[in-house]
């Protein structure tokens, strides 16, 4: 049985946490560059707001971006506005909960299963509500992405009866970048030090801020005082006493200007903050597929990584990793870190890093292109 050509993508990006946002804004360049290189036009449906849809329009210039509003009104209008969008697409990412008889083919993605390798991080209400909606997913998408061959065992291990393909696609960051710009305006706009290392998470328990405190005090008792600098949202639904634990301990440190706590910042400012610093810290305690990793990576930048699975599966070059939970360890690596980094950025260093950096990223774009494929083979075939 012949197969029509896949004609229609459709890319729906609503989600209200900020990883899943970008992540689906680095599926769109990713897939419009890849239809593009291999000169081919498929429509390219978006459902997302208007400013997303614009940003994108600029920076991939792709022909064919269509896109749909979200809807507004009550639910029963929201959902016959959805079923109409999907309609319209041969294949759509992320699944959603419609039947498995409607038209498109659905790829769902499962970010990570966060709540089963650290179940004391969520109430259990979250956990039961998490482990029904990937239930669910694994029993009716024709295809479940997940970023790393860690988060395709955990799938196997925790859930039995699936009946969707599992399609390991390594997430890759679309970074757009002015390297003209003087990164040290931006390290003096926030009234930093020349010399500091960034740490840029959010602040929710599992991102293990307070074991950073614990080697800066392990520090500071042998007459070294590293400085860090702390971007992302200093808040966690699912744990608000844990931050402001962190944020108490933060402060101890503030007033002899060696952690800094900036926030949520602009973005642009946070990636030329990242050209800027001696080395990138990211000390978590889990991640799906860490994005400040991978703009480590593009930018060439040194990273002390805490040493997980995942971390070790992306693997960039020049990083040094630690038992996360062994202040010891980790105040050794800043220690060494400390005592001969220099603010960047290096240059000529940066450019041969986002060279090999396009490589990687066009072998996601043509990862998830040969993922819708699939899909759609797979439902024109049932």
């Amino acid at each position: 049985m012949s197969v029509q050509p896949l004609q229609s993508i459709g890319i729906i990006m609503l989600s209200h946490w900020e990883g899943g946002r970008q992540y689906f804004v680095n599926v769109v360049r990713a897939v419009a560059d890849a239809l593009a290189a291999a000169d081919r036009e498929v429509s390219l449906h978006l459902l997302c707001p208007s400013d997303t849809f614009a940003d994108l329009q600029n920076r991939t210039r792709y022909p064919s971006l269509i896109h749909t509003p979200p809807a507004r009104g009550g639910i029963l209008q929201k959902h016959r506005d959805l079923r109409a969008f999907v309609a319209r697409c041969d294949v759509v990412f992320p699944w959603q909960q419609l039947s498995s008889s409607a038209p498109a083919a659905q790829i769902a993605w499962i970010p990570d299963l966060q709540h089963k390798a650290l179940p004391g991080f969520f109430p259990m209400y979250t956990r039961w509500k998490r482990d029904m909606m990937y239930w669910h997913m694994l029993r009716s998408a024709d295809i479940t992405v997940v970023s790393s061959c860690d988060a395709e065992q955990a799938v196997h291990t925790h859930f039995s009866g699936i009946r969707s393909d599992i399609a390991v696609v390594p997430f890759r960051s679309s970074v757009s970048i002015n390297q003209e710009a003087d990164a040290a305006d931006v390290q003096r706009l926030y009234g930093l030090p020349d010399r500091f290392l960034l740490l840029s998470n959010q602040w929710w328990a599992h991102k293990n801020h307070r074991m950073v405190f614990a080697a800066l005090r392990l520090l500071r008792d042998q007459g070294v005082h590293p400085v860090v600098v702390c971007t992302g949202d200093t808040s966690d639904y699912r744990s608000p006493a844990t931050v402001a634990a962190a944020l108490q301990e933060a402060e101890e440190f503030r007033s002899t200007g060696q952690v800094f706590v900036l926030g949520s910042i602009e973005r642009q400012h946070q990636l030329q903050l990242m050209r800027r610093c001696i080395a990138v810290l990211q000390p978590s305690l889990f991640e799906g597929w860490n994005t400040s990793v991978e703009e480590a990576r593009f930018l060439g930048k040194s990273i002390i990584l805490s040493d997980i699975a995942v971390h070790r599966e992306q693997d960039p070059p020049d990083a040094v990793f630690f038992d996360p939970s062994d202040a010891h360890a980790l105040a050794l690596h800043l220690r060494t870190v400390w005592a001969s980094g220099m603010p960047g950025p290096d240059l000529q260093r940066e450019r041969a890093a986002m060279l090999t950096y396009e490589q990687l990223r066009a072998a996601f774009g043509a990862r998830l292109l040969d993922v819708f494929e699939q899909a759609h083979r797979m439902r024109a075939l049932r």
